[in-house]
């Protein structure tokens, strides 16, 4: 296969290197290196006089690209940062504040099973365990890394409103309803479970 550029960009092409040409021998003579400047005209068939507009341009060619070489490892880091949030589903731990913790589009994984409105979700503080509870009576187990479900704990009367672990997550404990008393505002009974 050839490949072929059209006249236009060859007298591009042909300017771009002449310029080049003139950046280097005008570095090679501001910086006091002759014997690599004759001989580097002497290669390059250049004229002995180099032209005012090419003094310091390959300095500032090379600061450009050192320039552009850091924008482009910061992109490159934004875009691995990105890559990573896709693939996980949520924002990485570097970013704290409570706008990036907020769900966006796409969904990881869409969890049904409830029948009625979620009022609770916790997520376990070892494993990769989430817990629903929800107003039809249902704590539904879920694997918040697969999406899968694990299991129902049954038996609960009324909505079940909230829901917690201990610290090192070996008990689930939920709160069942509240009852509004003079003066006195408690649960009615709070429920826990070991977790095995």
């Amino acid at each position: 296969m050839q490949f072929s550029l059209p006249a236009r960009s060859l007298v591009v092409v042909a300017v771009k290197f002449e310029q080049g040409n003139q950046a280097i021998a005008d570095y090679l003579g501001s910086n006091g290196y002759t014997d690599a400047l004759e001989a580097f005209r002497k290669e390059a068939d250049m004229p002995n006089e180099i032209e005012r507009k090419y003094g310091g341009l390959l300095e500032k060619k090379w600061t450009s690209v050192i320039r552009l070489q850091k924008k482009v490892m910061e992109l490159e880091a934004k875009l691995s940062e990105a890559e990573k949030e896709v693939i996980e589903g949520a924002p990485t731990k570097a970013k704290r504040t409570p706008t990036d913790w907020i769900p966006r589009p796409p969904e990881k994984f869409t969890l049904a099973g409830h029948r009625a409105t979620v009022t609770r979700v916790v997520f376990h503080p070892v494993f990769s365990m989430m817990v629903s509870a929800s107003e039809d009576a249902t704590i539904k187990i879920w694997d918040f890394e697969t999406g899968e479900y694990e299991r129902t704990l049954k038996g609960h009367t009324d909505s079940v409103q909230d829901l917690a672990f201990d610290s090192q997550g070996k008990v689930l404990g939920e709160f069942l309803r509240w009852l509004v008393r003079p003066r006195l505002s408690h649960p009615s009974w709070w429920g826990s479970a070991t977790l095995e």
